[in-house]
């Protein structure tokens, strides 16, 4: 269990600044200092979306007027000790960005500087597509993003390195980007295109997604739990209103407005990659009375595939893992649709511990949970304390707790049906997700978790699918209810 911890941070500070002299700006006259901030707040987003810091020092240790500096850059530490500073070593670095927004605030009430950044997913976002983007095709991924990325100005062509990931177990190598056979092929660029929107547009037509993590832009399989092992009696870390938790809110949603599903598996020995969604448009948009249309499943050569997330209605895509059949993914996708639709929930909490427990679903402890290091792919068991007077109490017999439900009023009916309810929760170790964290560490209030969460569903990997169902095939009204799958979800982040 987490015994007593201290939470500390620092932040390292390498500014240009103006000379007003008229002549050029070298990043190499940079000026590099250590400070300890007065109060910081880290913003974990998805993975498409930079990081967020944004600290606050004392004017004294930034003495310069926001007109002063031309560019700034940071690297935040920040981690749990047993007393004293905190070591500033890789394990400890928690973001890498620059600097937005530098503002400066004197009063009476007292001198400050407040530095607003994001992690470098900002150089690419900000970046206009131009013309040296249209790279040469025909060569492996790592070679064509290295080159997108040498597009930028400066030396922030140089800061992020490519990263290639895959689960335990899964053998993945940088794929070719096809030219699809036209002579001297080269990418397509959008003038109205970032650097971000193409490389993840060429990423993801692989079946893989990206994201930035410090100084490396990681190319990795989508992190589909289960398809990595994660999903057999995994660790998760567990919250608990009532032990560690200072608020917790949960949220479910009755009404069914969950969007479309739509899986994509990209088959590395052939290049193609396999699509197929639920509901499909046709489906979706189909009128009353009539037939269902055929389902959509699209086999496509690497390199054909876009992702656009701007229409309301347009599906959720993901990449699993794993070489499926038209038909499998067609009904995968189907099952997931339909298992979140049915645990369409989510929720809040914060916390002040740093370091909180994890724990199996058969309930075994595991090591605990740094919880600086939290991101949009921590799993979570949300639970509630126990309380000697409440339904929830899945210890006393069954007749005391409906009896003292009772004694408060509840009619019999009502008091057995809460029991009831209660006790088959306490069975079910329904997982969440992390969403989005924000974490905070201030000199006077201290540390302190805001992370929103929600409910997942664990999609089964490749060889998982009942054995002996044989798939039908594939008409205008295909029978899904012969097919089942077991309980799952797909996880876009980290």
């Amino acid at each position: 269990m987490p015994g007593i911890f201290y939470p500390r941070h620092s932040l390292h500070i390498a500014a240009v600044l103006q000379d007003f002299s008229g002549g050029s700006v070298e990043v190499a006259n940079a000026i590099e200092w250590d400070v300890t901030p007065r109060s910081a707040k880290l913003e974990r987003n998805d993975i498409h979306t930079a990081d967020t810091l944004t600290v606050t020092l004392n004017f004294r240790e930034f003495p310069f007027d926001p007109r002063l500096i031309r560019a700034a850059s940071v690297a935040y530490h920040a981690g749990n000790t047993r007393g004293g500073p905190i070591a500033r070593t890789a394990s400890t670095l928690r973001f890498l960005g620059v600097v937005d927004t530098p503002e400066s605030d004197l009063s009476g009430d007292g001198e400050t500087v407040t530095l607003e950044a994001r992690d470098y997913t900002a150089l690419l976002l900000g970046q206009k597509a131009k013309p040296s983007m249209a790279v040469d095709l025909d060569r492996p991924l790592d070679v064509v993003l290295r080159e997108l990325l040498a597009t930028l100005p400066g030396e922030q062509g140089t800061l992020l390195t490519t990263v290639l990931e895959a689960p335990p177990g899964v053998d993945l190598s940088w794929p070719i980007v096809p030219g699809h056979g036209r002579k001297n092929a080269k990418l397509a660029v959008d003038p109205k295109d970032t650097l971000w929107a193409i490389i993840r547009r060429v990423v993801e037509a692989h079946g893989l997604v990206c994201f930035v993590d410090l100084d490396a832009l990681v190319v990795a399989t989508s992190r589909t739990l289960g398809g990595d092992g994660q999903l057999r009696d995994a660790p998760r870390v567990r919250v608990t209103y009532g032990e560690n938790l200072a608020t917790l809110r949960m949220k479910r949603t009755m009404t069914n407005q969950t969007k479309p599903v739509a899986l994509r598996s990209y088959n590395p020995l052939t290049g193609d990659t396999i699509t197929s969604e639920w509901p499909t448009a046709a489906q979706r948009a189909r009128p009353a009375g009539r037939r269902r249309a055929r389902p959509a499943v699209v086999t496509r050569r690497t390199g054909g595939a876009t992702v656009t997330h701007d229409d309301a209605n347009a599906a959720e895509e993901f990449a699993v893992v794993g070489t499926w059949s038209g038909e499998d993914l067609y009904r995968l996708a189907q099952s997931i649709f339909t298992q979140r639709a049915r645990y369409e929930l989510e929720g809040a909490f914060t916390t002040h511990d740093c370091v909180l427990p994890m724990v199996t679903d058969r309930g075994s402890a595991a090591d605990d949970f740094d919880v600086w290091s939290v991101h949009t792919a921590t799993t979570l068991r949300v639970e509630i304390a126990e309380q000697a007077d409440i339904a929830f109490d899945t210890s006393s017999p069954r007749t005391d707790r409906e009896r003292r439900l009772v004694d408060r009023g509840y009619p019999p009916e009502v008091a057995a049906a809460l029991v009831t309810s209660w006790a088959q929760l306490a069975r079910i170790a329904l997982p969440f997700i992390v969403r989005k964290a924000s974490l905070s560490l201030d000199g006077e209030s201290g540390f302190r978790a805001e992370v929103d969460f929600m409910a997942m569903l664990t999609p089964p990997t490749q060889g998982e699918l009942t054995a002996e169902i044989t798939m039908p095939e594939l008409t205008a009204q295909p029978r899904a209810q012969t097919v089942t799958f077991d309980d799952a979800t797909l996880v876009r982040g980290r």
